[in-house]
């Protein structure tokens, strides 16, 4: 761009935040070596168990398989339940190598789920190796002393997320890895006033509890779509405040030039709302010509995808300056709607 000392952005790298995660845990081992905790590899250990289980009466319903099915295919499922387990519930799983059949609140598991905890340890002790789960704090406890190294750039930037990746457990292994890097978490905020009222709300009380049935942050919220679409927002704000209190940096906000001039469409009226957590007053005056939000009913995935196509194309014919890399589509369930 003229006069703005534009540079060149080259070698960088895109990619998911559960990168970081598994850079540390590479970090702790030799590289050569296979993880026999990866899915890929996992699923071979639990294969094993399970054709070696099949009078084992503790595994439940898994010593039949149901007509169609597979060993490798359940094998597969287990092993991909496991590894989310170990991303998302550390705690749960560091119960069950300690000995606990619980769930993850701490309840004793019936014997009709103790299959879980119990096919577990067996696989633990078919690998024979430390999970993820038992190697990760140490690994933090070397980031943060400076003892182990990681192959990461010196700046690294989490970029455009509404919510906390894995939640608690991403801050903490974000915090220890900023001891040793240059690490900045973007967050999409879509209500700053919702979340300073969550956030101031979370420090003020006594004791912070992770548990969605002890969160009561949508008492203060007035806006209908933050109430029932705001909870992982929510939830986010909750996590940050408490790991705020820990010694996080506390947020701070880029404000963004909000449109001025003209009178204001129905998108940019809900959109005043949600930012400032205003319940919508129901005096504003529709312009007949305002299609800055349209509803399309329509019967059948084809046809919605026909009336997109079409409602696209108008939007294209009557605007020039719109171009195709404008426009973004959203979809709940791409998978049934890509053919």
């Amino acid at each position: 761009t003229p006069g703005s000392g534009d540079g060149i952005a080259a070698n960088i790298e895109f990619a998911f935040p559960g990168t970081l995660r598994q850079t540390v845990l590479d970090a702790g081992r030799n590289a050569e070596t296979p993880d026999p905790w990866q899915v890929d590899q996992l699923v071979w250990a639990v294969l094993d168990v399970l054709h070696a289980g099949r009078s084992n009466d503790r595994l439940g319903p898994l010593r039949t398989l149901p007509a169609g099915a597979t060993w490798y295919g359940r094998a597969r499922r287990l092993a991909d339940l496991f590894d989310r387990y170990a991303v998302r519930r550390p705690g749960l799983v560091q119960q069950w190598r300690d000995g606990n059949d619980v769930d993850a609140l701490g309840r004793h598991l019936g014997d009709h789920d103790s299959w879980q905890p119990h096919l577990w340890r067996l696989v633990r002790e078919r690998i024979g190796q430390p999970s993820p789960v038992e190697r990760l704090p140490g690994l933090l406890d070397g980031l943060r002393t400076g003892t182990l190294a990681l192959d990461l750039p010196d700046r690294l930037a989490v970029f455009g997320v509404t919510t906390l990746p894995n939640g608690a457990p991403f801050v903490e292994l974000a915090q220890a890895i900023a001891a040793q890097r240059d690490v900045h978490i973007f967050l999409l905020d879509p209500s700053p006033t919702t979340a300073s009222r969550v956030r101031t709300a979370t420090l003020a009380a006594p004791d912070f509890s992770p548990l969605r049935t002890d969160d009561h942050s949508d008492d203060g919220v007035h806006h209908p779509l933050l109430r029932s679409w705001g909870r992982p927002y929510r939830e986010r704000a909750m996590l940050l405040a408490d790991a705020e209190s820990r010694g996080v940096p506390e947020p701070r906000s880029i404000e963004t030039a909000q449109p001025t001039g003209g009178s204001p469409s129905l998108l940019a009226c809900i959109q005043s709302d949600l930012r400032s957590d205003a319940a919508p007053a129901g005096d504003f005056d529709l312009d007949p010509d305002d299609r800055s939000i349209q509803f399309h009913s329509c019967h059948g995935q084809a046809r919605q995808v026909e009336v997109l196509r079409d409602a696209i194309l108008h939007l294209l014919a009557d605007d020039p300056t719109l171009r195709e890399e404008d426009i973004v589509v959203l979809c709940p369930s791409i998978e049934q709607f890509a053919p």
